[in-house]
């Protein structure tokens, strides 16, 4: 599966003004990019996917742009004709569209052609006003051209599609009047060219990579081998040989991958890890295609054992506020998670607006683009906390990063240090299932059912109410499937819902942040695990976090109901390699708050052991509530 996503990330380079500001970002695709060839013709690129799993680059500015690829012609396509070019866009608002065929960038054009018509988003064929013979031996660029007038989405900003695989001269981006191969970089451009006459051989396939694979010793798993063809019939099975750890193993599979070029399939091969921890090379070699034998050819990939496997955790942090008016999206998609996927760690980070009651600073710095936004584990940048990177809805993405095996198992407690509940004693416990390098570990202090206290001054009322557009809105408008878990807590907030008003009072919220081991500076105050650590190494780490909320927010804390969150997280690249959450508990000698009511609807007063406390002074409970008497 392709990950899509909304975030930009700059890369700079030094060849103009105008390229330093190039950035890449992925963009979803509203439908799949899928290219049709142009009657009687076969299409030629480097890379493919019908299932629009490409990022797109550009300058977010204005201009002239445009991509070529090399094209080295072999035997297959001598004598072949070029009649045109698919085109690929995410925009419908380039315009001048313009194809061609160049012996050298900037060079004559040896053909040419124009789009007709607007742009449409997905691929455009665009034919040569006279198709271009190719001859063995000859080095052509292939590419298109066009206009951005304007910029008012990222699809504007970002107009260049490119696709994940990285050869040598499949990227060649003109930019500010200037041209350079950034396919090192970015990848290559999925731009096709429409051929006709290809001498394609038959049964042509090819392990082009291997999947990294982690797993646990002894333990099955599937090897994922992709398959890359350039053959003129289609390819349904293969004959393979695997090599692991001094073993080979010999089998058959049915495949499929379409006849053409650069086609694409997968080869799955079940396999036994070795009962040794480490990292080795498995090595397949396909040995027949459609039951005729082939020339063997080897391809390894890499296989990472560890002790054993453990439970991912997967972490998704909320940018949020109470006055951000598309928030409620967010808050109905962290509710669905809360409810219907527990082995997901919620934080709901109020930052917005300060005014917001819950707003906390003492957290790490990350990138928001925007609220209500959301990190999956910290990989890959913000998303929408409720479609996701994917296009679908977050549950893929929940999906995606909860099937990666962690390294570093961890587990964690906390205790109230003492009965005014101000900090927490937390202790994690961690062991390494392979040898690592570079983690550190952090720490974070969530609230659940914090909503505006009774009896709260009218300010702060307001302050509490949740601002909310999707008031306006139905849930088809809103885009939220009622036929989904989801998209039901999606339509609580939308028009004729049970929040659908424009500001949402009495709306509770949970994961809320309350504190971490991050300060108002953003540095990390935990200390940092060993800089190298061992398969089989376990350590015990302790900290104590300290309740942060601002006054509004602490009256609103039912303690009863905190968590501590642990984070083992990569130094280099900053994302979360895996996470445990425990309930707070109280000190020893202090029990369970009761949750009985009086007739008046409120809760008896309770001390610390459970006990009710109609006539104590201290610290008691009462609504959820830590009173001092």
């Amino acid at each position: 599966m392709k990950k899509l996503l909304f975030l930009a990330v700059a890369v700079l380079f030094g060849i103009s003004m105008q390229a330093q500001r190039l950035q890449k970002i992925q963009i979803k695709a509203q439908a799949p990019l899928h290219a049709a060839s142009l009657d009687g013709t076969d299409m030629w690129g480097y890379t493919y996917d019908e299932n629009f799993g490409y990022a797109c680059v550009g300058t977010s500015g204005t201009g002239e742009f445009g991509a070529a690829i090399k094209v080295a012609v072999d035997e297959t396509m001598d004598g072949a004709t070029i009649q045109g070019v698919a085109v690929p866009f995410f925009t419908t608002k380039a315009t001048g569209v313009s194809v061609f065929v160049t012996k050298t960038l900037g060079g004559t054009d040896l053909a040419s052609g124009t789009l007709s018509g607007s742009t449409k988003q997905g691929y455009n064929n665009i034919a040569f006003e006279e198709a271009y013979k190719m001859t063995k031996g000859e080095t052509l660029y292939v590419g298109y051209k066009f206009t951005i007038s304007t910029v008012s989405a990222q699809t504007e900003a970002y107009p260049i599609a490119t696709g994940s695989d990285l050869v040598p001269g499949a990227l060649n981006l003109l930019l500010g009047g200037e041209r350079q191969d950034y396919s090192s970089q970015f990848g290559a451009s999925p731009l096709q060219l429409l051929v006709k006459g290809l001498k394609l051989p038959d049964n042509k396939v090819a392990v082009s990579s291997i999947d990294a694979l982690v797993g646990g010793m002894g333990e099955k798993a599937t090897l994922n081998c992709n398959l890359l063809g350039n053959s003129g019939n289609a390819i349904t099975s293969v004959g393979y040989t695997v090599e692991l750890d001094g073993a080979t193993v010999t089998g058959q599979a049915s495949v499929q991958v379409a006849s053409g070029v650069n086609k694409r399939g997968t080869l799955p091969i079940e396999i036994t890890l070795p009962a040794t921890a480490g990292s080795y090379k498995a090595k397949v070699t396909l040995t027949s295609v459609n039951g005729v034998a082939v020339t063997p050819e080897t391809v390894s990939g890499d296989v990472m054992v560890l002790l054993r496997t453990a439970k991912r955790n997967t972490v998704i942090e909320e940018f949020t506020g109470t006055t951000c008016a598309w928030c409620p999206r967010g808050w109905a998609a962290m509710e669905y998670i809360k409810e219907f996927r527990p082995e997901v760690i919620g934080i709901a980070i109020h930052q917005y607006d300060s005014a917001d009651p819950m707003y906390n600073n003492n957290y790490a710095t990350l990138q928001w683009k925007g609220a209500p936004g959301a990190m999956v584990d910290r990989k890959d940048g913000q998303v929408d906390p409720y479609e996701g990177g994917f296009g679908t809805t977050i549950d893929a993405d929940l999906d995606y990063y909860g099937a990666i095996v962690p390294f570093v198992d961890v587990t964690v407690s906390g205790t109230y240090t003492d009965a005014t509940c101000a900090k927490v004693d937390a202790k994690a416990s961690i062991e390494f299932l392979t040898d690592c390098e570079g983690y550190e570990i952090a720490y974070v202090l969530t609230g659940d059912g914090m909503t505006c206290p009774e009896g709260a001054s009218t300010t702060l009322k307001n302050r509490w109410k949740q601002y909310n557009n999707y008031a306006g809105y139905t849930t088809t408008q809103a885009g939220f499937d009622t036929k989904t878990e989801l998209g039901k807590k999606g339509a609580l907030v939308c028009k004729g819902g049970k929040y659908g008003q424009s500001q949402i009072p009495n709306l509770v919220f949970n994961d809320v942040l309350i504190g971490s081991s991050w300060g108002t500076t953003h540095k990390n105050k935990a200390e940092a695990l060993p800089t190298l650590s061992k398969a089989g190494e376990k350590l015990d780490h302790a900290y104590t976090v300290s309740i942060t909320a601002s006054s509004y927010g602490k009256s609103a804390i039912k303690y009863d109901q905190v968590n501590i969150v642990a984070l083992v997280l990569d130094k280099i690249s900053g994302e979360i390699v895996n996470a445990a959450r425990a309930k707070v508990e109280y000190p020893e000698g202090i029990g369970t708050v009761l949750q009985e009511t009086t007739d008046h609807g409120q809760q008896t007063a309770v001390d610390l052991s459970g006990r009710i406390a109609t006539q104590a002074h201290g610290i008691v409970i009462q609504n959820g509530k830590k009173v001092i008497r």
